[in-house]
């Protein structure tokens, strides 16, 4: 199991069957499956990821830099290193890290049209996308004890009351299914 996601709970199971996915489609897709790898490993968003440049990846400090405002460097893990080090063995490297053939930014509306088969091909939910990836990142971590304040640092958000209040919203189900499944299944007085 890929070391970003780990829990059994059906979010992170669908996650995981998109990024497989998405590897098995790389043939199609290019590049795909990183640029996917990197949102659920990161928490950036979709144009930060199609925003970055070969000068933003920091290999010895394994960190990426983010250019939105305000700037950020946010670490990335060890497979992250090395799916981007493997991008780099092609004959021709562009400016960007993700891009068309013939190195212009790639265009985050094809983006979106080509996930949705990638969805389809991987048999994952519509509702499994880039802002669940990044979601999951940050529930993830929270899971994992990890301040709020980083999260939020890494996801790029002022303010971690989403990610909190999505949190215990999810936390809370679950909670309340074990308690429900303790007592029989049913509502008891």
């Amino acid at each position: 199991m890929n070391e970003i996601f780990s829990n059994d709970y059906c979010p992170y199971a669908e996650a995981e069957k998109l990024l497989a996915g998405a590897r098995s489609a790389n043939k199609n897709f290019g590049d795909y499956d990183i640029i996917l790898l990197l949102i659920a490993a990161t928490g950036i968003s979709l144009p930060e990821a199609l925003g970055l440049e070969w000068d933003d990846v920091d290999f010895e400090n394994r960190s990426i830099l983010i250019r939105s405002s305000p700037a950020r460097k946010v670490k990335i893990c060890q497979s992250v290193v090395a799916e981007l080090k493997g991008m780099l063995t092609g004959e021709w490297v562009c400016e960007l890290l993700f891009h068309e053939p013939d190195g212009s930014r790639l265009n985050p509306v094809r983006f979106a049209k080509d996930l949705r088969e990638i969805r389809e091909l991987a048999g994952v939910s519509d509702s499994i996308g880039i802002n669940t990836l990044r979601f999951l990142h940050g529930l993830r971590l929270l899971d994992l004890n990890v301040h709020p304040d980083l999260i939020c640092e890494r996801l790029g958000q002022e303010t971690y009351k989403y990610v909190i209040d999505q949190y215990y919203r999810i936390k809370d189900q679950e909670t309340a299914v074990e308690v429900m499944g303790e007592a029989g299944g049913y509502l008891v007085s």
